[in-house]
């Protein structure tokens, strides 16, 4: 007996906001490891453009990590939101303890005024609980993974464009005049056979 079996509000809170820390941390480091993935794939893509099955393969893998590092980026954003919207609770928890700590000095002073505020800030936990499941609900949202393939072959098409493979020549060697190439001063062979003659 005595044992006290729930934390204090204000240790969940910090806990919380530790735990969601944590996790957009880990968010980031995921986001920023899909990036170099995507990277290598674009390097893998363009490596293989004169095999256009394996190139689409790799511009398809992109295609799929951009999916997931745009959910990742998403689900960050949505920590971030409700970090914040729990720092602004525990903040607001701790302005309602100084207002009751307030009210017990002020007690004669303030008896009419002190329901009001409590209301007013009640009513501002209300609205904050509400975003937070608002939070809750976006989260659980289920994300589209499907892949256009026109968006595949535009993209194949770029890769194509930007890199310019070199093209065989098809020039042919022009014929050459022998009479060019032989000395104005060493007579012909015909020359040299009258000459002996």
């Amino acid at each position: 007996m005595g044992n006290i079996c729930w934390k204090h509000a204000s240790v969940q809170v910090i806990e919380c906001i530790q735990q969601l820390q944590q996790v957009e941390k880990t968010l980031e480091l995921m986001i920023t490891k899909y990036e170099s993935q995507i990277k290598e794939q674009q390097t893998a893509a363009r490596r293989k453009l004169h095999r256009k099955n394996d190139c689409m393969r790799h511009v398809k893998t992109i295609h799929i990590i951009r999916t997931h590092k745009k959910n990742l980026e998403d689900r960050l954003t949505t920590c971030i939101n409700k970090r914040y919207h729990l720092e602004s609770l525990n903040v607001t928890k701790m302005h309602i303890e100084a207002l009751k700590t307030t009210t017990k000095t002020f007690q004669s002073f303030l008896k009419d005024n002190h329901i009001e505020t409590v209301e007013k800030l009640q009513e501002a936990l209300t609205d904050m609980i509400s975003d937070a499941c608002e939070i809750n609900d976006i989260l659980s949202v289920e994300m589209d993974e499907t892949v256009d393939e026109i968006d595949l072959e535009e993209e194949y098409n770029q890769l194509c464009a930007e890199i310019q493979l070199p093209e065989a020549p098809t020039n042919t060697f022009p014929e050459l005049d022998m009479n060019e190439f032989v000395d104005e001063k060493t007579p012909l062979a015909s020359e040299k056979q009258s000459v002996v003659i």
